[in-house]
C-alpha cells in the first residue's frame, strides 16, 4: 500500500493525498485504482519534465551529457542512454526510447548512479537529486520549489484521470472499433475533446490545475467526463462592450442558440422587477462565479452593475476546460477561469473577446479569395464576445464571453472530427494510441499494411493543414496558432479529408501583409495579435504547427509503423517549397530563409515556469528537420 505523507520534502504528494482523501469520501469506488494509478501518473509527469529540461538544455542536461546506444536484453531495438555528471562520482542517467525533431528525447527511464542503481519516480525526487548533486544547481537560480509544487498537482490529477478513464473502458462495446463507435454518437467531436487523457504532449504542467479542489479538478475536467452547470450574470448594458457577428443584438445571439434561455430570464427580470432590454446576459463558468467573482467584482455586485441571475444551464467541458459546449446544442462557450492550468491562469482579455468575430469575417473571406482552400481548410467561426468594461485589467479579462459556432454544419457523412489533442492518449478500444487507431483503420480500409499506408496517410495529412497554414502567413501576414488542442482533423474511413481550425486568441498578424492584401479589419485597442514584429508572427506559426503539431504526428506514426522519422519530413519540406513557389515573390522567398534555417526557436516551456517573472515567450534553439540533408531509405 502506498503511504503517501504530506512532506513534499520527502518525496512525498501532498496533492495526492488530497486527492485520496476526496476519492475516499466521494468516489470509494475510486480509490483502488487511484494507488494503483498514482506511481504511472508520477512517472508520466516526471518524464515529460525530464525531456522538457533536456529540450531546453536547462542546466547543460543535454550539452554536458554523455550519450550511447545500448541493445537489452529482451528489446528488438537498442536504447539510447544519457549519463550527466554529478558530484561525488554520481551520475544522473536518462534511459530513452529514441529521440526526434527539435531535440525530444523520449524517456522511458530516469535513474541516480551512486553507490548502485537507484530508480527515480517522480519530479520531487529528481529535484532533490539535482538540488543536492548537480554542480551548477546554485548558480541556475529559478523558482524549482513552486514549479516541483505544480507539478505534483499534475500527477494527483493525472492518477484521477487514468483511474476514471480505466472506469469508462469497462462500459464501452467490445464488438467495435473506435471510428464505428464514434459515428454512431450524437456529438463524436466531444468524444474526442474528452479524451484529451494524457493533455499536452510537450508541457510537463499539463494537468496542473493550480487553486482548485479534488471535487472540482473532478466535476469540471473533461477527461473526467465533467459536467459544468454554468450560471448568468445579468449585466448593465452600459457597462459592457460586445462584438456579435452580422451586428445581431447579443442577448438575441444568446437565445438563438440556447432554446428556452429568453424565457427563463424574461421570467427573472419580471420577478425581480428589472427591465431584459437594459441587461445583457453573460455566461459564467461555476468555478469563476464561486472563486473569483464575490471578491472581484464586490463593487459592481454592490451597485447593481453586476446581478447573479438564477439561470443554469448544463454543459459539456472540452479539451481546453474553459470552454464547454451546452446540452442541446454543439456551440462552444469559452468561459474565463482565472486558476492556473499549465502555465497560464486563463482567464480571457477583452481584446481576444471582441476580436473574435472581427478575424472570423477577415479567415471566411480569405478562404473565399483562395478557393483551392475552402473545401479542406476551414474556420470555425466566433460569433460572439462580450467584455465588461473597465481600466483594471483584471476585472476586463474575468468578466468576459465568447460563442464559437458549432462543427455539424461543416461536415459531411461519415465525416468524424477529431481533436489533435486526442491523439497522444490510449485509444479506449485497444492499446494503441488514438493517431495510431486513426491510421491502423485507414489502412484497413485500403487494405494496406502499415508500412504501405505510411505516406499516402501523412501525405494527405499535409495536405489539409499546410497548404491553408503558409498561404496565411506567407501572403496575409497571419500567423495561425496550429497546435493540437486548435486543431480538428477530419477523417473519413480513417483518411484525413478536412482542416478545421479555431481559437484566433493566440494568433499573431503582422500588419504590413494582411494590410498589402487590401485587409484593414478594426481591432480593439491594445490587441497582442496585432504585431509589427514579422518574425514574433512566424515564430507563432512555427512553433505550434510544425513543431508542436506535424512533430507529433511525424513522431506517433514512424514509432507505430516502423518507417524513418526523416521521410515525412522531407515530405513536408517539398511540400512547404511547392506552396512557397506557387505563392511566389519577396514575402515567399523571406519565409523560404525563415523555414528553411539550420536552427529554429523552440519554445522553452520550462524555462519559462522557472523564470516566471520574464517578459514574453522564452525559447531555446534547436536544429531543423526541414533543413538537414536526409536521404529516403
Amino acid at each position: 500500500m502506498l503511504n503517501y505523507k504530506t512532506d513534499a520534502k520527502k518525496h512525498r504528494n501532498p496533492y495526492a493525498a488530497g486527492m485520496k482523501e476526496f476519492i475516499e469520501e466521494k468516489l470509494p469506488h475510486l480509490k483502488q485504482a487511484f494507488l494503483e494509478q498514482l506511481p504511472a501518473a508520477e512517472e508520466a509527469i516526471l518524464y515529460k519534465w525530464a525531456e522538457s529540461l533536456l529540450r531546453e538544455d536547462v542546466l547543460q542536461l543535454r550539452s554536458g551529457a554523455i550519450e550511447w546506444e545500448q541493445k537489452l536484453p529482451g528489446r528488438e531495438k537498442g536504447a539510447l542512454f544519457l549519463s550527466v555528471p554529478l558530484r561525488d562520482r554520481a551520475n544522473l542517467i536518462f534511459s530513452c526510447s529514441g529521440r526526434h525533431a527539435f531535440n525530444r528525447f523520449m524517456i522511458s527511464e530516469l535513474f541516480l548512479l551512486k553507490d548502485g542503481l537507484k530508480k527515480i519516480h517522480s519530479c520531487r525526487e529528481l529535484l532533490d537529486v539535482l538540488e543536492s548533486s548537480h554542480p551548477s544547481f546554485s548558480e541556475f537560480e529559478g523558482n524549482w520549489e513552486s514549479y516541483a509544487d505544480e507539478l505534483m498537482n499534475g500527477s494527483a490529477n493525472l492518477a484521477l484521470t487514468y483511474a476514471v478513464y480505466e472506469e469508462r473502458r469497462k462500459h464501452l462495446p467490445e464488438n467495435q472499433n473506435l471510428l464505428e463507435y464514434a459515428l454512431g454518437l450524437e456529438n463524436p467531436f466531444l468524444f474526442f475533446e474528452q479524451l484529451c487523457i494524457e493533455g499536452h504532449h510537450l508541457h510537463p504542467g499539463t494537468k496542473t490545475k493550480m487553486g482548485m479542489e479534488p471535487e472540482e479538478v473532478y466535476r469540471f475536467s473533461p477527461e473526467l467526463n465533467g459536467k459544468v452547470s454554468i450560471s448568468f450574470m445579468l449585466g448593465k448594458k452600459s457597462a459592457f462592450l460586445w462584438k456579435v457577428k452580422d451586428g445581431e443584438d447579443p442577448n438575441e445571439c444568446m437565445y438563438s442558440g440556447l432554446p428556452g434561455l429568453k424565457d427563463k430570464a424574461e421570467a427573472y427580470c419580471c420577478a425581480s422587477g428589472l427591465d431584459l432590454n437594459e441587461w445583457l446576459l453573460i455566461p459564467v463558468h461555476p468555478w469563476q462565479l464561486k472563486h473569483i467573482v464575490p471578491g472581484l467584482f464586490a463593487d459592481e455586485l454592490e451597485n447593481d452593475i453586476l446581478i447573479p441571475a438564477d439561470l443554469e444551464w448544463e454543459c459539456f467541458p472540452t479539451t481546453s476546460f474553459r470552454t464547454v459546449v451546452p446540452k442541446g446544442n454543439d456551440w462552444f462557450l469559452k468561459l474565463p477561469v482565472h486558476s492556473q492550468m499549465t502555465s497560464t491562469k486563463r482567464s480571457v482579455s477583452a481584446q481576444t473577446a471582441l476580436n473574435g468575430p472581427v478575424v472570423s469575417e477577415l479567415l471566411m473571406e480569405i478562404v473565399e479569395k483562395e478557393p483551392q482552400l475552402k473545401d479542406t481548410f476551414i474556420p470555425v467561426p466566433e460569433i460572439y464576445g462580450a467584455a465588461l468594461k473597465s481600466e483594471n485589467p483584471l476585472k476586463s479579462r474575468n468578466m468576459t464571453a465568447m460563442v464559437r459556432s458549432g462543427l455539424k454544419e461543416l461536415l459531411g457523412e461519415g465525416e468524424i472530427p477529431v481533436t489533435a489533442s486526442s491523439y497522444n492518449s490510449r485509444s479506449p478500444f485497444t492499446e494503441r494510441l488514438i493517431l495510431e487507431d486513426l491510421f491502423a483503420a485507414f489502412c484497413e480500409k485500403h487494405s494496406l499494411s502499415l508500412k504501405e499506408g505510411f505516406q499516402p496517410f501523412i501525405k494527405s495529412y499535409i495536405s489539409i493543414v499546410l497548404p491553408g497554414t503558409l498561404t496565411l502567413m506567407t501572403k496575409y501576414g497571419i500567423g495561425l496558432e496550429g497546435h493540437m488542442q486548435n486543431s480538428i482533423a477530419v477523417f473519413k474511413d480513417g483518411k484525413p479529408v478536412k482542416y478545421l481550425f479555431r481559437d484566433w486568441g493566440g494568433a499573431r498578424i503582422y500588419r504590413k501583409r494582411l494590410e498589402s492584401q487590401g485587409f484593414e479589419p478594426e481591432f480593439m485597442p491594445g490587441s497582442v495579435s496585432l504585431t509589427d514584429s514579422l518574425d514574433e508572427m512566424r515564430r507563432k506559426m512555427h512553433y505550434t504547427a510544425y513543431q508542436s503539431h506535424f512533430g507529433e504526428v511525424f513522431r506517433i506514426l514512424s514509432v507505430f509503423t516502423g518507417c524513418s522519422e526523416e521521410i515525412p519530413w522531407k515530405w513536408l519540406a517539398e511540400e512547404t517549397n511547392m506552396i512557397l513557389s506557387t505563392i511566389g515573390g519577396s514575402n515567399a522567398e523571406e519565409d523560404r530563409e525563415f523555414l528553411f534555417s539550420r536552427a529554429v526557436k523552440h519554445k522553452a516551456l520550462s524555462s519559462m515556469r522557472l523564470f516566471p517573472d520574464r517578459d514574453g515567450y522564452v525559447y531555446a534553439d534547436a536544429p531543423n528537420p526541414l533543413n538537414l540533408d536526409w536521404t529516403v531509405g
